[in-house]
């Protein structure tokens, strides 16, 4: 009798968990703010990144000349395995969501209204100077740890057919 009582409250305590921690997921935040800026970020990354994409690909000669590499851009040994690296990444980072969100939600971050605009843009600017900083650290240690180079960071040195320099003459031109 006491195993069924033992087991029949030890179900309704892992429902009441599950239940508990479902409401952190069912909260409009949730979808309002990690998993939209997760959809916005990669479908940013992507409208950005395609367009240049099909010019390698297409190759016209009029952009010839701002090509770094004159080698031909090869669809799928480059394009579609990074196709694959964006799903693994998004992936990678929806699952981080998933589990942080909880821990973000108890904090109570955006439980009041959004600040004013100028606190927004000064949060932003910040936060786009500090990501590009601690970037900048992170590909150089990646170039002096001779194991990182080699079998992780080295991917970003095969890629044969760039258009940065037409994209940076483009931005320096507005």
């Amino acid at each position: 009798m006491s195993s069924i009582l033992t087991s029949t409250t030890v179900e309704g305590a892992g429902m009441d968990v599950f239940a508990y921690w479902g409401e952190f997921y069912n909260d409009p935040w949730f979808w309002q703010f990690p998993m939209a800026t997760l959809a916005i970020s990669m479908a940013a990354f992507l409208i950005v990144a395609l367009p240049w994409t099909v010019v390698a690909w297409l190759d016209p000669i009029l952009l010839r000349k701002y090509k770094i590499q004159q080698k031909p851009f090869e669809v799928k040994k480059f394009f579609l395995p990074s196709l694959g690296r964006i799903l693994v990444n998004n992936i990678i980072l929806a699952t981080l969501l998933v589990l942080s969100w909880p821990l973000l939600k108890l904090t109570a971050v955006h439980s009041n209204e959004l600040p004013v605009w100028y606190v927004i843009v000064a949060q932003l600017v910040f936060f786009v100077l500090l990501d590009d900083f601690l970037y900048y650290g992170m590909h150089r240690y990646m170039h002096e740890n001779k194991w990182l180079l080699r079998n992780i960071h080295s991917v970003h040195h095969r890629v044969r057919n760039t258009w940065a320099k037409l994209i940076f003459l483009l931005i320096c031109g507005i």
